[in-house]
Formats: structure tokens, sequence, C-alpha cells
């Protein structure tokens, strides 16, 4: 095993062995009497629990970004993760805004976990640029046929922003911008999540006054929910 692949293997493994007990403590606590806030709580804390299982699974094949289409509910599946990235943006004193323009109970075929990757790196990125002022979550269907949707979320700040020199070479390996999104692989991993949904991740900035982040694809339909 070359040594790339084995430390991938015993980082997942460590990883793994610490969420096991993590999820243990998590199904303890879901047997117990809990107020309806702990209980939400907790459920969020079992939903990024389980996103980073899928993760640690996904260190062994590293070197190429696989798709696991299942049937998701977009609109929950955004507000949930929203919900799990609020606090840390309000912590900071930021606005945190969302506006989804999609139906609720509208039913697609995607990986929840690679859509989770790029929105919560991308509002990381974000929180962690932006001083003042606030993040904004969007999404909508920018076109509808018969057998899907072409989806848009988009991630917007009133941040730092990224320079016209930096904004070509932003989604390369290990970029480190000066100014802005100095995440070196994070935007990098986005855009390769992207292109594995056959989709495509753009950026719109203005030094010193903020960037917006587009995520677009395709889904296909797989029903409704009543």
């Amino acid at each position: 095993m070359n040594t790339k692949l084995f430390n991938n293997a015993y980082v997942a493994h460590e990883l793994r062995n610490r969420l096991n007990v993590i999820s243990a403590a998590i199904q303890v606590l879901q047997c117990s009497n809990l107020t309806e806030s702990q209980k939400k709580l907790i459920d969020k804390i079992a939903y990024a629990e389980h996103s980073m299982v899928r993760l640690s699974e996904n260190l062994l094949g590293a070197h190429k970004i696989t798709v696991c289409p299942s049937r998701v509910n977009i609109y929950r599946l955004l507000v949930d993760i929203a919900d799990c990235n609020a606090a840390k943006i309000h912590k900071k004193g930021l606005d945190f805004n969302c506006n989804f323009k999609l139906p609720s109970n509208r039913i697609l075929m995607l990986d929840p976990l690679r859509i989770e990757q790029v929105i919560v790196n991308l509002l990381e990125n974000a929180c962690k640029f932006t001083r003042e002022g606030s993040i904004a979550l969007d999404a909508e269907f920018l076109k509808e046929d018969e057998e899907g949707v072409f989806l848009e979320i988009s991630v917007s700040d009133t941040g730092s922003g990224i320079s016209e020199d930096e904004l070509p070479h932003i989604f390369d390996y290990g970029v480190k911008g000066k100014m802005s999104c100095g995440c070196g692989i994070g935007l990098y991993i986005c855009n390769c999540i992207a292109l594995a949904l056959d989709g495509s991740l753009s950026v719109e900035s203005t030094l010193h006054k903020g960037t917006v982040f587009r995520f677009s694809f395709y889904a296909k339909r797989a029903g409704e929910e009543f």
C-alpha cells in the first residue's frame, strides 16, 4: 500500500473509532426524556455524525469523487443544512438569510452528502472571510422538464471578496488567496463534485464588497411527498 492510501486508511480508521462512540452516545440520548429543543439539537448532531461516517468511508477513494444518488426531499435537505450551520454564523454576529424558491414536497434523485459537502464548504468560507454584514443561502429551479430540474444553489456574502488576479485560479488545487478564500483544497473538491454531477460551480466577486458562488446541476424527478 502506498503512503497516501495508508494515510487515508489510518485517518478513516481513527475517525470511525471516534464516530462509533459519538453514534452510541447519540442513541442513548435519543432514548432519553428530552425536551423538544433538545431533540432537535440531537437530531442535528446525528445528521452531522452520519455525514462524517460517509466522508470517512470516502477517504479510501479520495483520488476520485463518487456519487450515490438516492430519493431526497431537496427542500428539507437545504433546511437541515441551514439549521446545522446557522449557529456558527450567528455567533460571529452575522445575519444568515435563506431563500428557497422550491416546492417543499419535491423529491429528487441526488447524493445528499455531495450536495452538503459543497454547501458547507461555501458557507464555511463565507463565514471565515466575512467580518460584518450577512451571508445568504439561496436555491431555485432555473428550468424544469418532464424528467427533472436544473437547480441552482448560491452562497453569497458581504466579505473581503476575491481579487481579479485570483479569480481564474480559485478552483485550482492548493490555491490560497491572499484576501479571500484561502482554503487550498476545499474549493477544488467542491468543483470536482460539481463536475461529477455534470454541473458547474462559478464565482463572482468584488474585492472588499463580497462574493457569490453558484452551484448548478441537473437532478431527475423522483416523485413528491404528500
